[in-house]
């Protein structure tokens, strides 16, 4: 894989960092590019190395198993980092990724006088990030380095880019929403998801391109906020861990995880009565039946986080799920233990803890649908079972497939 020395390129009032990509061997159509976007404003602070493109394509790289060319110059911290976060991702990943070499055309440290000092974290408007971008407001965080200033909300990782209306409508919320507490939203368009699309595993792929995101933005930003996905007693191999996050910062940019000692039922608990999270919450993967302020309230991940604000007595407070919420939503979630989930039975002891009684058979109800869930993908053939998957979710109707960007 070459990818080539990045540009700059000013567009329809847009900045936008980009690189070409040329593959080897691969069978798949992928953009011919992969790239950034900022508005205009935020020129200044645009990265014009290859940090960026290294950390976010390398997964990539390992899927189809070829070693890395860069054309233009790479921090030699980042570079040591890769060498560490492509082992650990081997070693968890033995089936589906390969050890590749990394060759950049010169290392060079990031300039101490190119760098900001701001603080800023990725945020999506869901349960982890509300909760990071709550816990470094100041009211939270004392130490001025780390309160957090800017809140980039990606396009092009979970929302498709050919899903303009329902990006638009959260961002123009969002701003409303954390402009007062002194957070300015930072809009980026990217197409890396395009990339892993049909080659790789979002939950593998997408860590070095949420560091990715940062480092495309390495002269605004010093600290760079990543929100964890599982807590210490959840943790399974995954694309963000803390353990590997911080091996994608450089000289000048460094990657915090954040809130890995915190369970999902506690971090809903220190949002339920944050006025933000009440207006913007948004969880949903249902994109067929989202709506543009409102989650869909039937997929997993809704059930899973009404089932939460309910148990904690706030669900009444948020304005993005649909009402009436009973018991039948509670008993309809099916968690997913194949993917290592414990956020049921954290629920369950923090009903009980609570005195909060009346939850605990419809809880039940859903833990047995998850056992039962597990026990049949155990028992299918392995074969039978990825055989299914594409026949349920065929590559060809994936919104991330590059067709629809033509």
């Amino acid at each position: 894989m070459i990818i080539h020395k990045p540009e700059v390129i000013f567009k329809d009032d847009k900045v936008i960092l980009s690189a070409r990509v040329e593959f080897e061997k691969l069978q798949i159509q992928k953009p011919e590019s992969a790239w950034f976007s900022f508005p205009e404003k935020y020129a200044p602070f645009v990265s014009d190395r290859g940090d960026a493109f290294a950390a976010s394509m390398l997964p990539i790289a390992m899927a189809v198993n070829e070693g890395i060319q860069m054309e233009s110059p790479l921090s030699p911290l980042l570079a040591c980092g890769l060498g560490e976060y492509q082992s650990a991702l081997k070693n968890w990943f033995p089936d589906e990724l390969h050890v590749v070499p990394i060759n950049a055309a010169a290392y060079e440290h990031v300039p101490e006088s190119l760098a900001d000092k701001s603080c800023a974290a990725l945020f999506s408007g869901g349960v982890d990030s509300s909760f990071t971008m709550r816990m470094h407001l100041p009211e939270y965080q004392p130490l001025s380095d780390f309160q957090v200033q800017y809140g980039i909300f990606v396009q092009g990782f979970d929302i498709a880019l050919q899903d303009q209306k329902f990006y638009d409508a959260y961002l123009q919320a969002f701003s409303n929403q954390l402009a007062p507490k002194g957070v300015r939203i930072v809009p980026c368009r990217t197409n890396l998801h395009y990339f892993s699309s049909g080659l790789l595993n979002w939950g593998i792929a997408h860590g070095g391109m949420l560091a990715g995101v940062g480092l495309a933005l390495d002269k605004l930003i010093r600290y760079f906020l990543i929100p964890s996905s599982y807590s210490l007693e959840e943790l399974i191999p995954w694309g963000s861990t803390p353990m590997t996050d911080h091996w994608l910062s450089t000289e000048t940019f460094k990657v915090i995880h954040h809130g890995v000692t915190f369970s999902r039922i506690e971090k809903v608990e220190a949002i339920a009565d944050w006025e933000p999270a009440q207006h913007i919450l948004r969880v949903c993967i249902n994109e067929k039946e989202r709506r543009e302020m409102q989650n869909c309230s039937h997929c997993e991940k809704c059930l899973r986080t009404m089932t939460m604000l309910e148990v904690c007595q706030a669900l009444g407070r948020f304005h993005t799920f649909q009402a009436p919420f009973s018991w039948a939503q509670i008993m309809r979630w099916t968690p997913n233990y194949d993917a290592g989930e414990v956020w049921l039975p954290q629920v369950l002891e923090y009903a009980r803890s609570k005195g909060r009684k009346k939850y605990i058979f419809p809880l039940y109800i859903a833990h047995l649908r998850g056992r039962a869930m597990r026990i049949i993908r155990r028992l299918t053939p392995r074969p039978l079972f990825l055989q299914l998957k594409r026949k349920l979710f065929p590559y060809e109707s994936n919104s991330f497939n590059p067709k629809y960007l033509e």
